[in-house]
């Protein structure tokens, strides 16, 4: 029998994936910054949708049509996609290949 050890769930944290999570979480809550004052529509405040988003984009079973998201992620995501259809009918060829351009360069980790 051994004596001295604690009990629980808890495991130790990692400090460089929390860094890492804290620095995308404020990527995340700038870049919904930028897009609410470009006129988007969020529909909640940016740091609850910010972290919605982050948690759906790490979840490997969330998937577009809603499964494994809460209603916050499933509203900030349909919002999205609603301006991102706006975009794609309303758009010149320029603002869409930004668009492309960002898109593929998220893709490869790359700013």
């Amino acid at each position: 029998m051994t004596t001295g050890g604690t009990a629980g769930g808890t495991q130790p944290t990692n400090s460089v994936d929390q860094a890492k999570q804290a620095k995308e979480l404020t990527t995340t809550t700038q870049n919904l910054n930028k897009l609410k004052s470009a006129g988007v529509t969020l529909p909640t405040g940016i740091n609850q949708a910010a972290k919605s988003t982050m948690t759906t984009a790490n979840d490997p079973k969330a998937n577009p049509l809603g499964n494994n998201m809460d209603q916050t992620a499933k509203k900030t995501t349909m919002g999205l996609g609603q301006e991102m259809e706006k975009l794609l009918t309303t758009g010149n060829p320029t603002q869409i290949q930004q668009v492309a351009t960002a898109i593929k360069q998220a893709k490869l980790g790359t700013k």
